[in-house]
């Protein structure tokens, strides 16, 4: 890839955002990363900056000021990865987290795309797999697949996804629209059920484990690894022509596949230690990347089991006082 000059990446200390800063300051492109005030990640933050990224404390919601930094900035790409959605705002969608989801995923996008219109700027928008909703047990959709959400956050997305195409065709910014299936990677929060399931198979290695219940160990999910995902996101970036692409595995894993590869990792039997309320696969959205693989000339490195595997070893070094993000 030839991907170059000056790039802002919002969300910088986030799963992506992490991973992503991390790869571009490998290929030499300065990078300015725009962190939520008071978001933690201490860790993440003294790496980053240590590898020469510029991290700036700015709420993505403040638009008048994001604009004015992208029009001072005047980079050659702009990663828009920061978002806002219930599972992060509230424990439910309410009018206050929609106002949130606006802000962030929607107002935050025009002013940043409004301020690169006049670039010659790469602008890639991490829209969600959110923007459809499952109606069967494989639900296979692509590019061409009309959108169908079920919350709020992916009515947010779709509405985004819209206005970067019309800056696209009316206003020539080189605007691309990723739609994210789940991606993993050691980096994840604790608060998603891959990482709760790595912890758990860490702490039970190390003697301090105890039995985990989670709420459905039946659930599928599209999972691929978050390096994958960057990868695509810098491809994106690098093309020559701005496009829309879905991101994702193309097949899908149960929660209690997941845990007897991370658990199997360190000589465990997942049945030991963790249960479910529920067992029920029900409906799962499963993306198809052949146009991605076709045009950007992506794929997969990182196998499921490799990435639960890859998660354990992260969790063991971290009790072992080796890594601290």
């Amino acid at each position: 890839m030839s991907l170059s000059g000056p790039a802002v990446v919002t969300g910088a200390l986030g799963q992506d955002g992490f991973i992503l800063c991390r790869q571009l300051r490998a290929r030499g492109v300065d990078v300015t990363g725009i962190v939520r005030p008071g978001g933690g990640h201490e860790g993440r933050r003294r790496a980053l900056e240590g590898l020469g990224c510029a991290l700036i404390d700015l709420d993505v919601a403040d638009t008048v000021s994001l604009g004015l930094l992208i029009f001072r900035l005047k980079p050659k790409s702009i990663f828009h990865l920061a978002a806002a959605h219930h599972a992060s705002v509230s424990a439910a969608e309410t009018p206050d987290s929609w106002r949130s989801m606006i802000a962030v995923n929607l107002l935050a996008t025009e002013a940043m795309a409004a301020a690169a219109a006049g670039l010659d700027c790469a602008f890639v928008y991490a829209s969600s797999s959110q923007i459809w909703t499952a109606r069967e047990a494989e639900h296979q959709v692509d590019e061409s697949t009309p959108p169908e959400p079920s919350t709020f956050y992916g009515h947010t997305k779709i509405w985004a996804a819209d206005l970067l195409r019309q800056y696209r065709d009316r206003h020539g910014l080189r605007a691309s629209v990723a739609m994210l299936f789940n991606h993993e990677s050691p980096w994840r929060s604790p608060a998603f059920v891959t990482r709760m399931i790595s912890q758990g198979a860490a702490n039970a290695a190390r003697g301090a484990g105890a039995p985990l219940k989670l709420r459905n160990i039946g659930a599928r999910t599209d999972w691929q690894g978050a390096v994958d995902v960057v990868d695509a996101l810098m491809r994106m970036a690098d093309a020559q022509e701005p496009d829309d692409y879905v991101l994702a595995s193309g097949r899908s894993h149960s929660v209690r596949e997941f845990a007897a590869a991370a658990y199997g990792h360190v000589g465990l039997d997942w049945r030991d230690w963790v249960t479910g309320e529920r067992d029920e696969a029900g409906p799962v959205l499963v993306g198809m990347a052949d146009k991605a693989r076709r045009r950007l000339g992506w794929g997969r490195a990182v196998a499921f089991e490799h990435l639960a595997r890859e998660m354990v070893d992260a969790d063991l070094a971290r009790l072992d006082g080796k890594i601290s993000t």
